[in-house]
């Protein structure tokens, strides 16, 4: 029976193709990030400006954010943007030293990458990140496509963590059930050689 572990079902054979797909997801997202992000300004045009899209669902709100993701710690401009770069670097020093394999990884900082890249990008330029979605159904701070990237490749992270974690007391166990049929059969043979 196959597992679906993070290492196992979602691996493709060439290491090439799993940068392929995460040079093309990152591409993505960061385009996805720019364009609703130049839309925003282009029909919401000043800050504080709120559209309905989906009535008592969801709204388009331009905010002007100079802190965090979610609007946290407001004005770190030189904070967040070296701590962006320590992402970036973080990210290449694992890919260099962990050499991973699993397609969940190379998802994960596909996302996380683009996402920070995505604000950073707004935030060099603008000195602030620009945010538009607005859950009108619940008391949540506005955010955006770059944000959510972030979320979900962390969100990956962990549920890599989780399935490798669980790999691991899976292999362990079978080394161990494997060892004790060996000292069965040793106790067996040995049982046999005395009588």
């Amino acid at each position: 029976m196959t597992k679906c572990y993070g290492g196992s079902v979602l691996k493709t054979k060439s290491l090439k193709g799993k940068y392929i797909f995460a040079v093309i997801l990152a591409f993505v997202v960061l385009i996805l990030d720019r364009a609703t992000k130049t839309a925003v300004d282009l029909l919401l045009q000043y800050e504080g400006k709120s559209v309905s899209a989906i009535k008592g669902i969801l709204n388009f709100t331009y905010v002007k954010n100079s802190g965090a993701a979610f609007g946290i710690m407001q004005g770190q401009r030189v904070l967040f943007t070296v701590l962006t770069l320590a992402v970036f670097v973080a990210v290449i020093w694992y890919f260099k030293k962990f050499k991973p394999q699993s397609m969940l990884e190379f998802a994960a900082a596909a996302l996380i990458l683009a996402g920070a890249a995505g604000n950073l990008a707004d935030r060099l330029r603008f000195g602030y990140v620009r945010d538009f979605i607005d859950l009108a159904f619940m008391d949540f701070p506005v955010f955006n496509v770059a944000d959510c990237a972030i979320c979900v490749g962390a969100g990956l992270v962990v549920l890599y963590a989780l399935l490798d974690l669980r790999k691991s007391e899976d292999e362990s166990a079978e080394v161990e059930s494997a060892e004790d049929e060996s000292k069965d059969v040793e106790s067996a043979e040995e049982g046999a050689e005395n009588e």
